[in-house]
């Protein structure tokens, strides 16, 4: 029962994060303009964060904050088949 517990609440944190990145999407996207874009319904901040840190200043601060509260968060959950990424709109 306890596992349940736990694994329905982590799933309920990562749909939440997922929401706020669609939530939050129009903002980011027009004041970060990044490679990757904010707002896809099934990827979390986390991965859009990572994907952009190289070039973007904020995302690349945004990572580093939570890569010192957990190591390589952001590389660790950048979702390579989600979001607006080179491989994933071919054939678009």
């Amino acid at each position: 029962m306890k596992d349940a517990i736990k694994n329905y609440l982590w799933r309920l944190l990562v749909s939440v994060d997922q929401f706020i990145n669609v939530l939050i999407s129009p903002i980011f996207n027009y004041l970060l303009q990044p490679d990757h874009l904010f707002g896809y319904p099934d990827e979390t901040l986390s991965s859009v964060f990572g994907k952009n840190r190289e070039k973007c200043r904020v995302c690349g601060w945004i990572c580093w904050v939570l890569d010192e509260l957990d190591t390589d968060h952001c590389d660790r959950n950048i979702e390579k088949d989600e979001g607006n990424s080179p491989e994933n709109t071919k054939g678009s």
